[in-house]
């Protein structure tokens, strides 16, 4: 008897909501009214489809890659969102470690959800005034800083 198959993903609800979610979003704080920023906003909506779609739609980049290296990876499902993280799978790694890089990453999306917040809160809270306690006793930019730990953690997360 063949083992069971299950597919993590095809969540066509999810993508169309987080699609119209951010697409909306964005469309209702810029509000584009000439041809190139309707052009900017088409690029940026493009992006998002494929973005949303890759991630819970159809992993077209996991599909590629066993495809192309199929004898070479251990995968015996590729389509579980255990086996996405690439690095791992790549290098042969138990299923445990991927999840412990997976949560790697999302403690490092969180920290850097927590430090913009504090940054942002800090800086409201001047009204003008130069801000130096805090987070900003120790750098210049938390937002920035933030920004880029979130960014981390996606790259970790999702790769």
């Amino acid at each position: 008897m063949a083992p069971e198959v299950s597919y993590d993903y095809g969540w066509w609800s999810a993508t169309i909501l987080n699609i119209l979610l951010f697409g909306g979003f964005v469309l209702s704080f810029l509000a584009p009214t000439r041809r190139h920023e309707w052009r900017s906003f088409g690029v940026f909506l493009a992006f998002i489809v494929a973005l949303f779609t890759e991630m819970y739609g159809f992993p077209l980049t996991i599909y590629l890659l066993t495809s192309l290296l199929g004898g070479l990876l251990p995968l015996t499902d590729p389509f579980r969102h255990l086996n996405g993280h690439l690095w791992v799978s790549l290098f042969g790694g138990p299923d445990w470690l991927k999840q412990v890089v997976c949560q790697i990453g999302s403690v490092a999306m969180l920290g850097g959800l927590i430090l913009m917040g504090v940054g942002w809160r800090h800086i409201h809270r001047a009204q003008g005034d130069l801000t130096t306690s805090s987070v900003y006793g120790y750098m210049r930019h938390p937002q920035y800083s933030g920004l880029i730990l979130v960014t981390t953690g996606m790259l970790i997360q999702w790769s």
